[in-house]
């Protein structure tokens, strides 16, 4: 499984919460998880452990501000 994620900055009223929109593998349809984590201090553990999938693959990681 390779994971292709980016991570989404909350409005600073809603600090302290991460969205992270991700794909597995070559499907068209994206995945959200929100991480209580700022985006500043989210670490790949952080976003693995949510996952609870072994053996993945991180494949890239971009800011991407459309999805604030």
């Amino acid at each position: 499984m390779i994971v292709r994620s980016f991570v989404c900055n909350k409005p600073q009223s809603e600090m302290g919460e991460t969205k992270i929109i991700y794909h597995l593998d070559d499907q068209e349809t994206p995945y959200l998880v929100k991480l209580s984590v700022p985006a500043d201090k989210v670490t790949l553990a952080d976003f693995k452990n949510v996952l609870k999938k072994p053996n993945h693959k991180f494949f890239f990681k971009s800011m991407d501000d459309d999805f604030g």
